[in-house]
């Protein structure tokens, strides 16, 4: 049997409670008709007397069947049911007891089904109130932070107690069928007891009254009010609280006792020893403290203290500049390099052992490194048995960088502070090569990348069996197993050199991390700066040129230089760019205006650089296109070049004979004293005067000034 809301009523009146079954669950049960209970409806009817035929319920007149109309509906009053053979309709309904008992299951079912409704309702109502900015506010603008969990926690208490409070004071949760307001509250916290939200934590009804009733109504008082007052309290805390105070200024100090004591004795300032943090908590810490008249913290406090992670600026004054600055101190974070050329790095390290005789050395490598591209571009050796850097192998280095460079610019320079980067003669020649040269803070050497670069080139060759270490100071894995290393097996210097220059065509050739794109030659010679050109050529005479020294004044507008090979002797001739107009004043001036024009002569085939002594450059001289001496091998170009050097002869004689003309000129134009006491008379200086107005004089202007000259001397 499957009762339904309405199938069984009990209704009290003076004689007991009467059980009433409507014709539904009659039907059901019983198996029988509406049209036979039509029937028995009518039946009964007829048995009452007239005076009850208008009301809804019967009265009992002993017959069966009897029946009353309730809520529209008809019911059959359970007693008068009829038992008889075969059909037995009342047994089929069990006892009244069983009835009553039945009934109260059900109801009481039918309550547990409308209270899990009414949850139901209020969970999806508040979910429908939680707000993202409520969550957003407490994860990233409340006075404490929350992380992601938390934070909806509390914008989920924040939606709770906003529905709560609004539906208690207006009594919006009647439609749930929750006709009191202690119901509604005894159902929310059932519904929040075993969640125990953030901000939310409520046991019963009577908690969370307390909670909606000092609930704000602001938005921010209500954020703020949900935040517990346990975060980021100090209540417990000892070291911090105990104040010092300057007596003379009235300052607040910025440490307290305790703090001052255990950090003054951790640093030592100014002092080279370092003791034990548990020597410093005996033999300092607690005389100090307890003369100070404060109670010691434990040991275990003042280790926790000691070892924060915010005291990390202590260990500047402990440990030294060196290591702060290594392990401590912020840094410049860069982003990789994208074009090759834009810097250069260049460091030193011995890598390859080999034998002189039965002892063994490092050989000690200078490379120059292109950042962007990883590419090793120059690279030279020490001397046998060398072991740092020099001026010699950066300059050998530097121009194998340039040359495969395919001279293009190469804008930056950075090595570390050794004197073969930092002496004068060394920064002359990188000043000259690269736009910008600088070296790395002292002792910070991350910030130098050939260190990096050295080291993935190290991990490279380590397989290499004469690799006896990576470096000087250094873990097990980096260096080589000493039970098998034999010095006869090891290579000569030669060999060494040899099989490095292997080595850096191995690394500029293989591709990094595996990626077949990231070849460090081909990025280098296809990845180049948009702002790369090709150098000045005065600078890669400066590298690869040959440099002479001659005295040019007796060359006659020509530099003449000599190059001996062996047994052959070859002779080259430039020529003196404007010898006359220019030359001869630029050359004059930049060398003191001496007898002799002693220069230093940097040159090719294609031009001559001229310098003074002291190394300033003067001018640049093009090799001087040469004539020939037969009409027999004339061609165009001799004949050009014999034309270009005769109108030169022209002009230089031009030019000696105008300086005497210039001269000669000056001569003329002597004052009348200056004229006499050279050895001139009257006649002479006036006859020279009328000869040098009537040069300067036209035709028209010289008989005019006659014809005055005339009337001035013959007047009648």
């Amino acid at each position: 049997m499957q009762l339904q809301q309405g199938d069984i009523l009990i209704r009290k009146n003076t004689e007991g409670d009467t059980l009433w079954v409507s014709e539904r669950l009659v039907v059901q049960t019983c198996a029988l008709s509406n049209d036979y209970l039509k029937f028995v409806r009518s039946k009964y009817k007829k048995s009452v007397p007239a005076c009850y035929h208008n009301r809804d319920t019967f009265p009992a007149t002993g017959k069966a069947w009897r029946w009353a109309r309730i809520n529209h509906q008809f019911y059959y009053d359970y007693d008068f049911l009829p038992d008889r053979v075969p059909k037995h309709y009342r047994s089929q309904f069990g006892t009244k007891e069983a009835l009553k008992e039945l009934l109260k299951e059900f109801q009481a079912d039918e309550k547990r089904d409308l209270k899990q409704y009414a949850k139901e309702e209020i969970m999806r109502a508040v979910r429908g109130q939680i707000s993202a900015e409520n969550m957003r506010y407490f994860q990233f603008h409340a006075p404490v932070g929350f992380n992601a969990t938390k934070a909806m926690e509390l914008a989920e208490a924040m939606a709770w107690l906003n529905y709560i409070k609004l539906n208690y004071e207006l009594g919006d949760f009647k439609h749930l069928g929750i006709r009191q307001k202690q119901e509604f509250l005894q159902l929310c916290a059932e519904i929040l007891a075993p969640r125990n939200l953030e901000g939310l934590s409520i046991g019963n009804a009577h908690s969370l009254r307390n909670k909606i009733s000092e609930f704000p109504l602001s938005l921010a008082e209500q954020r703020n009010y949900l935040i517990s007052a346990k975060y980021g309290n100090d209540n417990a805390r000892v070291v911090g609280k105990c104040e010092l105070v300057d007596e003379n200024t009235g300052e607040i100090l910025p440490f307290d006792a305790h703090e001052a004591v255990m950090y003054g004795a951790y640093m030592n300032p100014f002092g080279t020893s370092k003791q034990s943090v548990a020597a410093l908590y005996d033999n300092y810490y607690i005389p100090m403290i307890t003369e100070l008249g404060y109670a010691p913290l434990s040991r275990r406090t003042y280790n926790k203290y000691v070892a924060r992670w915010d005291n990390q600026f202590l260990g500047k004054e402990r440990h030294g500049k060196d290591w702060y600055k290594k392990n401590v101190l912020t840094y410049v974070p860069t982003k990789k390099l994208e074009y090759a050329h834009s810097l250069f790095t260049a460091d030193g390290s011995g890598l390859l052992a080999y034998r002189v005789g039965k002892r063994v050395y490092k050989l000690y490598v200078m490379m120059i490194t292109d950042v962007a591209s990883q590419c090793i571009v120059g690279w030279s050796v020490a001397s046998k048995k060398g072991h740092e850097e020099t001026y010699e192998m950066l300059e050998k280095a530097l121009k194998m960088a340039v040359r495969n460079s395919e001279g293009l610019t190469m804008f930056e320079f950075l090595s570390d502070n050794h004197g073969a980067y930092t002496s004068q003669e060394s920064k002359a020649l990188l000043n000259l090569v690269f736009h910008k040269v600088r070296t790395i803070e002292k002792g910070n050497s991350q910030a130098n990348p050939a260190e990096m670069s050295f080291r993935l080139v190290k991990q490279s060759l380590k397989a290499l069996p004469n690799l006896v270490s990576s470096s000087w100071k250094v873990g097990i894995e980096g260096m080589a197993n000493p039970d098998y290393l034999e010095i006869e097996e090891l290579p000569t210097y030669e060999e060494a050199i040899l099989q490095f220059e292997e080595c850096v065509k191995m690394w500029n050739n293989s591709p990094r991390r595996g990626n077949k794109e990231l070849i460090p030659a081909k990025i280098f010679r296809e990845r180049k700066h948009i702002e790369c050109q090709y150098m000045d050529k005065r600078i890669l005479r400066r590298l690869f040129g040959n440099h002479t020294q001659a005295d040019i004044s007796y060359m006659r507008g020509f530099v003449k230089v000599e190059k001996v090979t062996g047994y052959n002797r070859q002779t080259y001739l430039f020529e003196i760019p404007d010898y006359v107009n220019t030359g001869v004043e630029i050359l004059a001036k930049a060398t003191g205006y001496a007898k002799r024009v002693n220069v230093k002569i940097v040159w090719d085939e294609e031009m001559a650089d001229l310098y003074t002594l002291d190394d300033v450059y003067i001018m640049s001289c093009p090799a001087a296109e040469l004539a020939v001496q037969s009409h027999a091998e004339a061609d165009m170009d001799t004949n050009i070049a014999l034309s270009k050097h005769y109108e030169r002869k022209l002009a230089h004689e031009e030019k000696a004979d105008a300086l005497r003309d210039e001269i000669g000129s000056i001569y003329s134009e002597l004052p009348y004293s200056h004229a006499m006491k050279l050895g001139g008379n009257k006649k002479s200086y006036n006859t020279a005067m009328v000869l040098q107005e009537s040069e300067s004089l036209s035709e028209k202007e010289k008989i005019k000034l006659k014809r005055e000259r005339i009337k001035r001397d013959f007047k009648w």
